[in-house]
């Protein structure tokens, strides 16, 4: 490689008139693009998908057993549990003067876990209900003044009717909840269930576990949903890498064809056809790891400044998100860089069985 060295740096001399100066570039620029697109584009995709999911857990519980599904065997050891959580839930309908909607009404029913870890509690003395920013824009269009003490009425699938007091607001902006959900810390409701976080889960001995749904099985159509949008944007993202690819082997066979003069004054300087294409071989490693260089510390660059300072704003209206959620893994900044090892393997394999490749 030593021996190399000035030849390298006579054919990676930049020369903007120069054909052979462009290739060099066109290949930088390509590995540099795609490297730097494509692990921020996954980490947007599964930044997106955690946030959404992190909202489902934190607002709904990782998983949750349903007293209704249980037998008095199973009943005994989930009572004895402390670490699990009691709730009660029942379709039920909220009215005022402006409308109604049917809703689920939700309440953990511990007191030491008063309510959502996402609802800020003003009233904590008091009885009565949150409802999300969407619903309560529907029930209360007369009455906009936030210093009025605002009632509704709550029907439950019992057919049970009170007159409750709406303590506030919270806004998730998933529709489900903001429209449809009822979040009570009234205490006179029976337990309908248990939920358990991830880490009791996991705990949970295998006979009881399987009465347990988690958070998967329970929004299965919704996560299926929004998984839908990953393969779409897979296949534009490896349409990219494939049009990288083609791009960089056509270029380097190029290369190789309008340096004819160039081998040709190498040859007599005593250096064999595989020894020049070792040459133009090392060229291209070294332009690639360049822009595998740089791109990656763009990316890593332009991800450290989203993750700090939301430089990326989004309408809440739109999506479940202020600002554009990331989630790095590390995985996501080696696969351009392996594809094009692969494909640097190809060209150094093209070189050694081809008896003539100049």
């Amino acid at each position: 490689m030593y021996k190399y060295y000035f030849i390298l740096l006579k054919l990676l001399k930049f020369n903007y008139r120069n054909l052979k100066s462009i290739v060099n570039l066109s290949i930088l620029i390509s590995t540099f693009i795609c490297v730097t697109l494509i692990p921020i584009s996954l980490s947007v995709i599964n930044g997106f998908e955690e946030n959404i999911v992190s909202k489902i857990i934190s607002f709904d519980g990782y998983s949750r057993v349903y007293l209704d599904e249980i037998d008095i065997k199973h009943y005994n050891p989930l009572d004895d549990t402390s670490f699990l959580t009691p709730f009660y839930e029942s379709q039920g309908l909220v009215k005022t003067a402006d409308g109604s909607e049917a809703v689920t009404i939700f309440s953990y029913l511990d007191l030491y876990n008063p309510i959502y870890n996402i609802i800020y509690i003003s009233k904590e003395n008091n009885e009565g209900v949150f409802i999300g920013k969407s619903l309560y824009d529907k029930l209360f269009l007369s009455i906009p003044d936030d210093s009025v003490e605002k009632k509704i009425i709550l029907v439950d699938s019992d057919n049970t009717i009170e007159n409750v007091e709406v303590l506030g607001i919270f806004q998730t902006h998933i529709p489900l909840y903001d429209e449809h959900f009822v979040l009570s810390n009234m205490k006179e409701y029976p337990v309908t269930g248990f939920i358990a976080d991830k880490n009791i889960y996991d705990t949970l001995n295998s006979n009881i576990k399987d009465f347990f749904y988690t958070y998967n099985e329970r929004y299965y159509d919704f996560l299926k949903w929004l998984n839908s949008y990953d393969m779409p944007i897979f296949i534009l993202l490896l349409s990219i890498i494939f049009i990288v690819i083609v791009n960089n082997i056509f270029c380097f066979n190029i290369d190789l064809t309008n340096r004819n003069i160039d081998s040709y004054i190498l040859n007599l300087l005593g250096l064999s056809s595989k020894q020049i294409y070792l040459i133009y071989f090392y060229k291209y490693i070294l332009i690639s790891f360049l822009g595998i260089l740089l791109g990656t510390f763009t990316s890593i660059i332009l991800i450290y400044m989203q993750l700090n300072y939301d430089l990326i704003k989004i309408p809440k209206e739109i999506y479940f998100a202020s600002s554009i959620p990331l989630s790095i893994k590390m995985k996501y900044f080696l696969y351009v860089p392996l594809i094009i090892l692969f494909q640097s393997v190809y060209f150094l394999i093209v070189g050694r069985r081809s008896s003539n490749v100049l």
